[in-house]
């Protein structure tokens, strides 16, 4: 039985995209796993963190891009090795890969996004704000730069369309709003991309929509308060959707036994 429920920024648009994955995933605990992309993804994000955290300290840009790409290396070796995760590679993807794949990330990012932007004034910082009693809405942002802007890292394997994140980075707004922060209504998508045969990087800012993250906000919230009143009916609040991006057995922990995909009765 659901007692409590933690919303994620970062959950938003899978919510969206498949609210029965989402249900499944983060009311009902099935475990997901990581897949390659994500694992370079984290590693990325951890070599951008070692150089703002070196350049803050310095109070310039001034860092160490060996110590950026060793800690990258490093958490690619954390996320396969971590035994309260589950990494899954398929066909010809290797850890040694990954390792490859993010220190080249690493170099991009130090080339092309460091010299365009400011020195964040926050990396990494961890927010949280109660929504009901028993529902929170948690999250932790990439950086905040001293103007209030909202900043996420993205990795990708093509260059990224800034509008796909307007529903969580308007989220991340409202929840630093709720920690007494004062965003200003901006948020700054910093985008390491892995073509086929080279790493780019692009820098895109655009405005946030607190009203329209709160709605969505508000309708999962009426969802969950729903199905804990009728928790044999999960599917009815929170219905799959067959035709999403990630309906696949290498994205979605319930593919095999989704009551669409199987034409079958909930």
């Amino acid at each position: 039985m659901l007692t409590t429920f933690n919303l994620r920024p970062s959950s938003i648009g899978g919510f969206h995209d498949c609210a029965f994955r989402f249900f499944n995933i983060h009311l009902l605990g099935i475990r997901s796993w990581s897949g390659y992309a994500a694992v370079r993804g984290t590693a990325v994000h951890k070599g951008a963190e070692v150089i703002w955290k070196e350049a803050i300290k310095a109070g310039e840009k001034k860092f160490s891009l060996t110590t950026a790409k060793d800690a990258a290396a490093q958490a690619v070796e954390e996320e396969v090795t971590n035994d309260e995760r589950e990494v899954r590679f398929f066909d010809f993807e290797t850890k040694e890969g990954a390792i490859d794949d993010a220190v080249k990330g690493v170099e991009v990012y130090a080339r092309d996004i460091t010299p365009e932007v400011e020195i964040p004034a926050k990396v990494e910082t961890y927010l949280k704000a109660k929504i009901d009693d028993d529902i929170t809405i948690n999250g932790t942002f990439d950086a905040f730069t001293p103007d209030g802007t909202i900043v996420d890292i993205k990795t990708t394997g093509r260059k990224a369309v800034p509008a796909k994140y307007i529903d969580q980075m308007s989220v991340y707004a409202r929840l630093a709003q709720a920690n007494g922060l004062e965003p200003n209504m901006k948020y700054q998508i910093q985008n390491v991309v892995f073509l086929k045969n080279d790493t780019v990087a692009h820098l895109f800012e655009r405005e946030v929509d607190i009203p329209s993250a709160q709605r969505k906000i508000d309708d999962i919230v009426k969802r969950v308060k729903w199905y804990k009143k009728h928790p044999d009916d999960g599917h009815i609040a929170f219905p799959a959707n067959p035709n999403s991006y990630l309906c696949s057995e290498k994205y979605c922990p319930v593919f095999d036994t989704c009551y669409i995909r199987n034409d079958v009765p909930f």
